[in-house]
Parts: C-alpha cells; structure tokens; sequence
C-alpha cells in the first residue's frame, strides 16, 4: 500500500477509537445513574417492607398505603435499575473490546507508515 492510503486508514482507525471511547464514557455515566437508581429503589422497597411489617403488627390505613405504594415503587424502580445495569455492563464491555481491537489496528498501521527522517 502507498503512504497516502495508510495515512488515511489511520486516521479512520483514530477516528473509531475516538468514538468507541465516547461510548465507554456514556456506558460508565449509564452505569452510574443505574446504581443511583438501584440505591434509591432499594431504600424505597426497604421502606415498603417495614410499612408492611407495621401494617401486619398494628393494622393502621395508612402503613397500609405506604407498603402498597412503597413495595410497589421500590419493586419497579429496582427491577429497571438492574436491567439498566446489565445492559450498561454489557455495553462497557463491548466498548472496551472494540477499544482493545481499535489500538490494535492502530499500531499495525502506524507501524506500516514510514519512518520521517
């Protein structure tokens, strides 16, 4: 291959792993908020439980409520908090994969270009 057409490749292989490291980022930030999530419907589902424990010990109206309502939220919010973290692990993953791969191809081109003197 000419100097021209390397030179182009490389900068195409840069370009990708310029992108896939954008990816990685958003793929930690999705993470983060994931967890953020799971501690707060945690929190919330623990509260649900104990209302209910309330609920079944005195039997008022209103931990009634409160453990409908908190053992629902918290139940829903956990859930979609854990999937949301399995498809950011996947995806964190793949891009550092694609990352790995990316260099890769990197390297081997940058090390075809010829040497300025």
């Amino acid at each position: 291959m000419d100097q021209q057409t390397i030179a182009h490749q490389v900068s195409q292989a840069a370009g990708i792993l310029i992108r896939l490291e954008q990816d990685l980022g958003k793929a930690k930030g999705e993470l983060n908020s994931a967890t953020r999530n799971l501690t707060i419907g945690s929190v919330i589902l623990l509260i649900g439980i104990i209302a209910f424990i309330v609920y079944v010990l005195f039997g008022t109206p209103y931990t009634a409520a409160l453990a409908a309502v908190g053992l629902l939220i918290g139940g829903l919010m956990t859930g979609v908090a854990l999937v949301k973290t399995r498809n950011a692990r996947h995806a964190i993953n793949a891009a550092t994969d694609g990352i790995a791969d990316a260099r890769a191809e990197l390297d081997g081109l940058e090390a075809q270009l010829p040497v300025a003197e």
